[in-house]
């Protein structure tokens, strides 16, 4: 993604709007360009004996102009942050969108703060940065080229001082510009860091505090500040000696300005109200000119930002064919240990599942029970690895179809959202006679009918993991799909839970294909064929 891409992509869908917000902007330029006008012309008027129709036409004039100048800055402004706030959203959800299609394997390359920053901070840096530039390049420009052309006709000398003051700025600039840009890169890539390990301090919470490891943790994060500190200071020692070269240069600018304004003044070559004309412009001027010169660190700035973004954009696709299975009659896996789980082990493995069986897969931590079940639902795509559904390879089937339509999958570690419980079993199943009836069935099996009743408005935080199992297996349950994928289903559950589940497994599986990871024996009577990972 760059530049291009992004107008292309985006800025195009609000063309009539960035526009207008441009051409308020401009108002707004030619304001600021016509008041100091109009201030130097009263002070003029003023000083030769201005009389009480002229000091209320300036007024009106002035008043008028103002007004214009605020209306116009207020709806520019409006609708550059309407504008951002929009592309924003839309570059977030397409970020989004990229996460969902991209391969399982590629998106766990990233941390969640990594990819929090990435599409919070640079996206918003990106969007805010270009439209600031769209804006305040043309308007930049207007304020050089009418600042220059009002000094050259009031005095040329004031005018070749400018040029001559822009040249030591823009030497000054270059100066500064290779060792500013390297301790900038440095300061983001040090921020990058601290956040990383800052946010970790939250989303590591449990097991920090199940494993006591406050101290430890708050380790990582003070090596992490360090680094972020002296950065920072770096950054802030090169920064303020540049500011502080340009607010030299600056003031020398403006007490050789006075001087020989000051001297024009005196000698009546030019009158006290040109002379404030000379100083507003001048310093407009020059403020346009450092303006120009700071887009070289926001460019710099946007490239990291753009790579951060592109690292998400060109994430590899999840690969999804177009066949669509209305029933699935049999799965077939055929892999090595060595593909799919980097086992040194030999020799090929076969699995397949048929219709009206349970299937239990036992192994120790690590065995790829877990992998395995995310390679039957088609998460996971593994190269070597030849998955065939109703002897059709998984790769020409539409998977993200077949898990909405034929599979149901409870995770080892279900996920709620805030909302009421109902509404959690049922997520996007369309409510009929049959599902309501299913469901107040499921749920008076697993004694939910109290919870059922309550809406959360905040996490879970107040339900047992064994709630939230329960929870889980009904939506899970209510779904009745061909396939059941269930990973770790008795774990968190009470005895009698746990035998109301069998129980349902044991008289449902006709017409079911029923795959179950555990270490808990009991799975083992209800189950037609014990898989040894």
């Amino acid at each position: 993604m760059n530049i291009l891409v992004l107008y292309k992509n985006y800025f195009s869908r609000y063309k009539g709007t960035f526009r207008l917000g441009v051409l308020l902007s401009i108002i707004t330029s030619v304001s600021a360009i016509i008041i100091p006008r109009i201030s130097g012309k009263f002070v003029d008027s003023l000083i030769r004996d201005m009389s009480l129709e002229d000091l209320l036409r300036f007024c009106y004039l002035f008043g008028g102009v103002t007004i214009v100048s605020v209306v116009a800055g207020y709806y520019s402004n409006k609708i550059f942050v309407k504008l951002c706030t929009c592309i924003v959203f839309d570059v977030k959800k397409d970020l989004v969108d990229k996460f969902r299609n991209s391969d399982m394997f590629a998106i766990k390359r990233f941390t969640m703060s990594e990819v929090s920053q990435m599409s919070d901070r640079d996206s918003n840096f990106v969007i805010s940065s270009i439209l600031a530039i769209s804006q305040n390049i043309i308007t930049n420009t207007i304020l050089i080229v009418f600042s220059v052309m009002i000094l050259y006709s009031i005095n040329f000398l004031v005018t070749v001082l400018f040029i001559g003051v822009s040249v030591i700025y823009i030497l000054l600039y270059i100066s500064f510009k290779r060792v500013m840009s390297e301790v900038n890169m440095q300061y983001l890539s040090a921020q990058t860091k601290y956040f990383k390990v800052y946010f970790e301090q939250f989303f590591d919470l449990e097991f920090i505090k199940n494993n006591a490891l406050a101290n430890l943790f708050n380790t990582y994060l003070f090596r992490a500040f360090e680094k972020f500190y002296i950065a920072s200071m770096r950054t802030q020692k090169v920064n303020y000696s540049f500011n502080s070269l340009d607010k030299v240069c600056m003031t020398m600018a403006q007490l050789i300005l006075f001087f020989f304004g000051g001297r024009e003044v005196i000698r009546k070559n030019i009158s006290v109200g040109e002379f404030t004309v000379l100083s507003t412009y001048f310093g407009l001027a020059l403020a346009s000119v450092r303006y120009f010169l700071s887009l070289g660190k926001t460019k710099r700035e946007l490239d990291v930002s753009f790579d951060r973004l592109n690292s998400i954009y060109q994430l590899e696709k999840e690969e999804n064919g177009s066949i669509e299975i209305e029933e699935i009659q049999n799965l077939e896996i055929v892999y090595s240990r060595s593909v799919l789980f980097q086992d040194e082990s030999v020799g090929l493995k076969k699995i397949n599942l048929i219709k009206g069986n349970i299937y239990l897969l036992k192994g120790g931590n690590g065995s790829g029970k877990t992998t395995l079940l995310n390679v039957i639902s088609g998460l996971y795509k593994v190269r070597g690895l030849e998955y065939y559904i109703n002897d059709i390879k998984s790769s020409e089937i539409n998977m993200e179809l077949s898990r909405k339509k034929n599979f149901a999958i409870l995770e080892q570690f279900p996920r709620l959202i805030e909302t009421s419980i109902k509404e959690n079993i049922f997520l996007d199943l369309l409510p009929s006679e049959s599902n309501e009836e299913r469901f107040s069935a499921l749920v008076k099996k697993f004694n939910l009918e109290d919870l059922c009743e309550r809406t959360f408005e905040r996490d879970f935080t107040n339900m047992s993991g064994g709630e939230i199992k329960k929870v889980a297996i009904v939506r899970t349950l209510l779904k009745n799909s061909e396939v059941i994928l269930l990973d770790e289903p008795t774990a968190s559950l009470d005895e009698y839970a746990k035998k109301v589940l069998l129980e349902i497994l044991s008289k449902e599986k006709e017409g079911k294909i029923i795959v179950i990871t555990s270490h808990d024996d009991d799975l083992v009577g209800i189950s037609d064929e014990v898989i040894e990972m």
